[in-house]
């Protein structure tokens, strides 16, 4: 499926896609990703890079839950295995559960 068709309606998705986030995530519009939040777990270095790039460059923010759910400023930052926990992918500029 596309993951285009799937947000539709859609305000909070949780993926796992074993190393795949990049190629899924890289999909969606800077449009697109203001209607959704979404936590991923990211699987390299490689994948890191391209999500970070997409993400801010679409306005996004990133969250790391290895910060302590803190914002991401810097490719330094962003997870690079599942090790490292869960990303979270928003256009809020802060968590929207409050703890950041």
């Amino acid at each position: 499926m596309d993951i285009k068709d799937i947000i539709q309606g859609i305000d909070l998705i949780k993926m796992d896609v074993e190393g795949h986030e990049s190629a899924i995530l890289l999909e969606l519009t800077p449009e697109q990703l203001k209607q959704v939040d979404i936590l991923v777990e990211i699987g390299s270095l490689e994948n890191a890079k391209s999500i970070f790039n997409h993400i801010t460059k679409a306005g996004g923010h990133l969250f790391a839950q290895k910060k302590g759910w803190g914002k991401i400023d810097s490719l330094d930052e962003m997870p690079t295995s599942y090790r490292d926990g869960t990303l979270f992918i928003s256009s809020k500029p802060k968590m929207p559960w409050g703890l950041c």
